[in-house]
């Protein structure tokens, strides 16, 4: 998932965790609509299921479009797990995803030295 993530992030943003707007996306045009942070998720995202909204609600007290779009940029933990939360719901929120534009970039070496750094952590 680490790997996934890292790639979509380049994707998505260019691994900019204060990225904004997606301007090429017409339909982001309201609060709820509208992308943010390195992995480019919009508040409307939380719809995907009811764990996404409580989890806004655990890091920040609410659940308003512009508090996601804040904490999705300032918040890089929340990030990381919200997106990999909705990864297990969706890969359609997700372009380079859903079109499978990132799979030539998943690099199992990476993954690899992921699995080498856990096993050295036990």
């Amino acid at each position: 998932m680490l790997e996934v993530l890292r790639v979509l992030a380049g994707f998505e943003s260019s691994w900019d965790w204060n990225a904004g707007r997606d301007t090429t996306n017409p339909n982001s045009n309201t609060a709820c609509t509208e992308e943010a942070g390195i992995f480019q998720c919009s508040g409307d995202s939380m719809n995907f299921d009811r764990s996404l909204r409580n989890l806004l609600r655990l890091v920040a007290g609410n659940t308003e479009c512009n508090t996601f779009r804040s904490v999705f940029k300032s918040n890089h933990t929340f990030a990381i797990e919200y997106c990999a939360r909705l990864l297990r719901f969706t890969i359609n929120h997700h372009g380079p995803i859903k079109r499978k534009e990132i799979h030539p970039w998943l690099k199992l070496e990476a993954v690899a030295e992921f699995e080498q750094f856990l096993s050295n952590e036990g």
